[in-house]
Parts: C-alpha cells; structure tokens; sequence
C-alpha cells in the first residue's frame, strides 16, 4: 500500500560571507602563485558573481562537508534542534572529507555537475587532465596527440565544456543495469571508459579484466 509522502520543509546552509569574483583567489589559491589564465573565461560563462567557501584564506577549512549537512538539517527544525526520535541519514556529497583542486572548484560552478569521487582513471576524474608542451589538453593519454580529442588549450585559454561534460557522463557505466546489478563492480569500477565507448558502437557489452580474473586476483591477495 502506497503512503502520502510530503515535503514539510526545506533548509539551505551556506558557509562564512559571500567572496566576489575579484576575491576567490585569495581563498582558493593560486597555481605557483600565479592569477589563473582560465578563471576570466569560465567567470565569463558561467555567470556568477559571489560564491561561498568553507575555507579561509590560507585555505584552511572552516567547515566540513560532515559540518556543512549538518548546519542544513538542523535548519529544518524550530530551534535548530533534531527531534531524538527522528531517523535521518543525510548526504553533503559523494565523498569524504576533501576539497577538490582548487582551478576545479572553478569550474563546478558552470553546473556540470562534475563528479567528486576519486576515480583512478584520468578520464572519468575531475582532477587529472594530460597537457602537452603546446598547450593541448587531454583527458586520456591513449588520445595525447589527436587533437579532434582535446578538450582545449592552456595557451590559448580556451576550453570545450562539451567536451569536457562528455568525458565525465557520456556511457556512464552507473546507467547500464548489467552493470549495476554486477558483483563485479565495486571492483572493476565499470572498466575502462574508452572501452566502453567503443563497444557501445559496436552494440557488444564492455566488461573489464577483473570480471573474468576475479578469483585469481583475490587469491593473490593477503589481508
């Protein structure tokens, strides 16, 4: 039997004062210590004139994202006080405790959504990106060199957020049931994402190494 569910409230919590544009800098930090050379393109685009940070100037942080969800929910009630018999699980973010780099708390702000979780292949990662001598960059060094491939240039300060958003979401592997519902997954992590682009054109499954060599792997493995 379905039961009526209803939204009694909403909160927000957002951390310290608003930092303009001309201030982020000073909390997120500088590349060498030098002004970002892409910050006025992606300010450009995206709009925004203030943000928040949970961090001082010395990037230090001044909350948490255990802290941040927590300031959230007690919003939700009078006093700020979460009733003792309430059962709530909240969720801040994807991840633990950790900021991403700072250039990519830039661009989280053009809502791509980017994933936070620490992923060991550059191509799905927020935070790995491949640049050669002139400038180019790639998101997988399997396509350093093939510039139909990069996502942009530093040199050039240019950058395609399509391409860029393509890399992190297109043959998402969290998206194919075979996926989801395989034992295999916390451990192959969906396998490599270029393989998957691959045999999804040619309409066959893409499944990784560790699939087939799982109880081989694992009895290599001495805890």
């Amino acid at each position: 039997m379905e039961k009526a569910v209803y939204i009694n409230s909403v909160s927000a919590y957002l951390p310290n004062s608003p930092i303009d544009n001309e201030e982020m800098e000073d909390y997120i930090g500088k590349i060498g210590g030098n002004p970002s050379r892409v910050r006025s393109i992606v300010l450009r685009q995206n709009g925004i004139r203030t943000r928040y940070y949970g961090l001082d100037k010395n990037q230090n942080l001044t909350h948490s994202n255990a802290g941040l969800a927590k300031e959230a929910v007690c919003g939700l009630f009078e006093n700020r006080i979460i009733p003792d018999d309430l059962t709530l699980l909240a969720c801040g973010t994807s991840t633990p405790d950790q900021l991403l780099p700072n250039e990519l708390n830039v661009h989280n702000k053009i809502r791509l959504s980017l994933p936070d979780i620490a992923s060991p292949c550059m191509y799905n990662s927020a935070d790995a990106y491949a640049i050669t001598p002139d400038g180019e960059i790639y998101k997988c060094i399997e396509h350093v060199g093939n510039k139909s491939r990069s996502i942009g240039n530093i040199v050039q300060e240019s950058i395609s957020l399509g391409k860029l958003s393509s890399c992190f979401f297109k043959n998402n592997h969290l998206e194919n049931s075979d996926c989801i519902d395989c034992p295999v997954l916390p451990v192959c992590g969906g396998g490599c994402p270029l393989d998957r682009e691959v045999d999804k054109d040619a309409n066959k499954m893409s499944c990784s190494f560790y699939k087939t060599h799982l109880d081989k792997i694992l009895s290599n493995i001495k805890l």
